[in-house]
């Protein structure tokens, strides 16, 4: 018997991560966690925001 070349072992593991419903609800959190922290760091760039700005969003 060959083995698989480890490209397609790799491809069927990624497979079944991305087929996974829970991938998808971690990948929403962390784009939620990700922009909130874009938007205050963003906030930080203006010379008039205060540090209370980018508490209160």
């Amino acid at each position: 018997f060959e083995e698989q070349p480890t490209i397609f072992v790799k491809a069927i593991e990624v497979k079944a991560i991305i087929q996974n419903q829970q991938f998808w609800y971690d990948v929403e959190q962390l784009k939620t966690i990700l922009c909130l922290a874009k938007n205050a760091i963003k906030a930080l760039k203006f010379t008039t925001t205060t540090l209370a700005d980018c508490f209160l969003n």
